[in-house]
């Protein structure tokens, strides 16, 4: 009798080895699998910070370039008011004059002017293309 007892309590504590064999082959798997996924999650995160943080550069950069363009044709003006009220000056125009736009400069000092602030205002658009 007890020869037909060990057969079957050999087959249900090699399942119960097997079992747990397979359970944590399973276990380990699925840790494994969840690993990965969370190592994925962090470099996917870590180039989307990259991307925002480099996107950040590039508008700050941009936003520089814009600026000393608009700073650059902003200077070409006020060089051309300050080279047009010295030549109201040499003419005899007062300040006053000049704040009334009462002065009048002879056609080929304006057109002079005036060129030479377009030059230097496409300078500046050329310079600070982006």
């Amino acid at each position: 009798m007890r020869k037909y007892i060990t057969l079957p309590i050999s087959i249900v504590m090699a399942s119960i080895v097997f079992g747990a064999f397979f359970y944590a082959t399973q276990l380990n798997k699925q840790q494994s699998i969840e690993k990965q996924q969370r190592l994925e999650l962090e470099e996917n995160n870590r180039i989307e910070q990259t991307k925002i943080e480099q996107n950040e550069v590039v508008v700050r950069e941009e936003r520089k370039i814009k600026e000393a363009k608009e700073n650059c044709i902003v200077d070409a003006h006020e060089r051309y008011v300050q080279e047009g009220q010295r030549a109201c000056f040499e003419l005899g125009y007062t300040q006053e004059d000049f704040d009334n736009m009462k002065c009048k400069l002879p056609l080929a000092e304006l057109k002079r002017l005036e060129e030479k602030q377009a030059k230097e205002q496409e300078f500046c658009l050329k310079a600070y293309e982006p």
